[in-house]
């Protein structure tokens, strides 16, 4: 029997975190196990003894709202066990990668660039891999991010197919590993 991947997901914005929980329960190796907004700390709600949690999602658009965001979720004293953090966002920005706990993090990516396969990322992260998106990758590598170096990115391949049909055209993903 394979090991369920249990998430957290943690975001102000209603519509992203119902995309968000959308994403993740599609994929059979996922579980989602609560939703939360960025106002309550997390932890308090994880260390729960009946609610186990492997990742934290969280959406980082709301991070200019609630600055003190990624200090909350550097301390995690007293959890029996680390919960790894993902974090997504619309944009790349320097601030998740520059402030996170590198022994916490597990993946940065983009809205745009991950659309409908966010499972990849999380089941890569479970293998202690770190997953970006092309444009978190680059911010990642200018910053030199210590876990810029062992990672999983996804690109999306620029040539593009045309159905039968003629009408619509495929997007064709790749997964490179590095």
């Amino acid at each position: 029997m394979t090991k369920d991947i249990l998430v957290s997901i943690m975001s102000d914005d209603l519509f992203s975190r119902n995309w968000m929980s959308l994403l993740v329960v599609r994929d059979w190796r996922t579980r989602l196990v609560s939703e939360m907004n960025c106002q309550a700390n997390p932890y308090v709600i994880l260390d729960q003894d009946s609610l186990r949690c492997d990742f934290l999602l969280v959406d980082l658009d709301t991070l200019s709202s609630n600055p003190s965001l990624l200090s909350t979720l550097n301390n995690q004293s007293g959890l029996a066990k680390k919960i790894r953090i993902i974090g997504i966002g619309s944009r790349a920005e320097s601030r998740f990668l520059n402030r996170i706990n590198p022994d916490l993090f597990s993946g940065y990516l983009i809205k745009d660039e991950i659309g409908n396969a966010m499972c990849w990322a999380i089941t890569f992260a479970s293998d202690n891999k770190n997953v970006f998106t092309p444009s978190t990758y680059n911010l990642a590598c200018e910053l030199d991010f210590e876990h810029a170096h062992e990672n999983i990115i996804l690109k999306k391949n620029a040539s593009r197919k045309v159905l039968p049909t003629g009408k619509k055209k495929l997007r064709v993903w790749r997964l490179f590993i590095r």
